[in-house]
């Protein structure tokens, strides 16, 4: 699942954190629970601002990966 901005970085979900700048932390993290239900693997929550999603799936080029 592409969460891009909905999720900013994998340990958003991890530890059921909202981003800093969210206007509303108690639905950010419910929507974060309501999105974990949608995947199998809580590693297939693709993040919109973690580089850490470079080193998680096999490289094509650089910067380019393939999930």
């Amino acid at each position: 699942m592409i969460a891009s901005n909905a999720i900013w970085v994998y340990y958003n979900p991890d530890k059921l954190l909202p981003a800093t700048l969210c206007t509303d932390p108690k639905a950010y993290v419910e929507a974060m629970k309501r999105m974990k239900t949608f995947v199998t693997n809580p590693d297939l929550m693709i993040p919109g601002l973690d580089d850490s999603v470079f080193s998680k799936f096999p490289e094509i080029s650089k910067w380019i990966v393939k999930i």
